[in-house]
């Protein structure tokens, strides 16, 4: 006759109810044991000489050996000993299995992965974890986005990787460092080899950037080039500090060491540059370390001048007539965009004159003509805005005229040719030599016709 005893195990009449893992047999003695029975996992098998066996799924990944008299579990995979007594249970042994690193894992999430088809149709393909992988889309991640290397030190961005893929080993922003530099190292060398198979010449661009943290200078350096497959090609080739004073001299060596350091000194045909004279001088001195059999026409086309930065020269010089105007416009995008606080005011008084537009408003900067259209366009579409906020504010004083208003709308019809000739003659992807006369021309039309008769004045 089949009896069930109290803690859910089943045995037939007259078997052996002592087992490994519950000792002594005694039912007194397993009541009185400090047990988690939501913990245990009891095998209703037993074998022919009383014993229980092991039929829980984790003993698949462990052997159960008896040392010094204390029952342990080795785990398969790294070896490690763990407590295989009747009262530890197994959750540690799955926990364990859950945390090994040797452990390969072969759960169905893991080898599998959805992707969307053109046709929105979903498709399943096999999927494997790597390490390497992931620590290279890592590092692709920090370099695209200008994340800081103590991103792998944030709390919650590594909360956020264990939740995703806890199998992904974080690595140290030391061991980030070096597999960007692994990577860069590896981009050189394809781009060395890249032009050195090709068989065309190659053109040069060059701009100084400051760093508005550390207010230091940088000399960017770029490639343009026509690939053996008749593709258009742009590389950056050098980044680098430039140490004050920027004497030619000093940005002439800067240059000769990127055109000798990527053994371009036979290949050069054009260097573009700003219109300054520091430029100029530091073309001649180029030149001059360069032989004239490695130049097109003796040197007479290696001096190309930036399209764009004479358009910003010209806007520049139309920008000085209504300086006033910009000046208090600016002082009062920045005003608003101070805080929060001010941000949130203006947004309040924008809902009170039910005026529908997302744009927010965008403070320029001053050396960039571009940024200053911008603004000045944001700021049309609030001008009925600043007024109301004089009223609300008293520390606010750099209210607009009427005539301000007038010059910046006239001016903001006459900088938006000039904005997207520059964006046509800043392009990378295509040609823009062949665009250069008759965007000049369309440049004429709007400055001859149609002028405020102030802003002739």
């Amino acid at each position: 006759m089949a009896t069930t005893p109290s803690m859910g195990t089943s045995c037939t009449q007259g078997q052996d109810l002592r087992s490994p893992l519950l000792s002594p047999s005694t039912n007194d003695e397993i009541n009185n044991m400090d047990v988690e029975f939501n913990t245990l996992e009891f095998d209703t098998n037993v074998t022919e000489n009383g014993k229980r066996k092991l039929t829980s799924d984790v003993w698949l990944h462990f052997d159960r050996e008896k040392r010094d008299g204390v029952w342990t579990a080795v785990c398969k995979n790294c070896k490690k000993r763990l407590s295989a007594k009747s009262k530890s249970g197994t959750s540690h042994l799955r926990g364990h299995l859950d945390r090994c690193p040797c452990r390969i894992f072969h759960d169905v999430q893991q080898m599998l992965k959805a992707t969307k088809t053109k046709e929105e149709d979903v498709k399943l393909s096999t999927f494997q974890f790597d390490q390497d992988i992931a620590r290279r889309e890592l590092a692709n991640m920090v370099i695209l986005h200008e994340y800081p290397l103590s991103i792998v030190d944030h709390s919650g961005f590594q909360r956020f990787l264990c939740s995703v893929q806890p199998m992904f080993k974080i690595p140290t922003r030391n061991t980030l460092k070096s597999d960007i530099m692994k990577m860069y190292d590896y981009e050189r060398v394809k781009t060395l080899d890249l032009l050195k198979r090709n068989k065309w010449r190659i053109t040069i661009t060059t701009d100084m950037w400051t760093c508005n943290n550390q207010r230091k200078e940088f000399m960017a350096i770029t490639t343009h080039f026509v690939d053996n497959e008749w593709a258009l090609q742009s590389r950056i080739i050098r980044f680098v500090h430039v140490q004050c004073p920027h004497t030619s001299v000093v940005l002439a060596d800067a240059m000769m060491d990127c055109i000798l350091d990527w053994h371009l000194e036979k290949k050069v045909s054009i260097l573009t540059v700003d219109n300054c004279s520091t430029n100029n001088a530091m073309i001649s001195i180029i030149l001059d370390k360069l032989d004239n059999d490695s130049t097109l026409l003796n040197g007479e086309m290696f001096h190309m001048r930036c399209s764009p930065h004479i358009l910003n020269l010209i806007v520049k010089d139309g920008l000085d007539v209504i300086s006033d105007s910009i000046d208090r416009i600016r002082g009062s995008v920045a005003y608003w965009t101070a805080s929060p606080k001010r941000e949130e005011k203006f947004l309040e008084t924008v809902c009170e004159l039910e005026i529908e537009s997302i744009k927010k408003l965008a403070l320029d900067c001053k050396t960039r003509w571009n940024s200053t259209f911008l603004m000045i366009r944001s700021a049309l579409i609030y001008k009925t805005i600043f007024p109301r906020l004089r009223q609300r504010d008293s520390q606010y004083k750099y209210v607009p005229t009427e005539n301000d208003w007038v010059f910046a709308k006239e001016i903001s019809d006459r900088l938006e040719v000039f904005f997207v000739a520059t964006e046509q003659f800043s392009g990378t992807k295509y040609p823009t030599a062949n665009n250069y006369l008759q965007s000049c021309v369309k440049l004429g039309v709007p400055l001859v016709n149609g002028v405020h008769p102030q802003l002739k004045k």
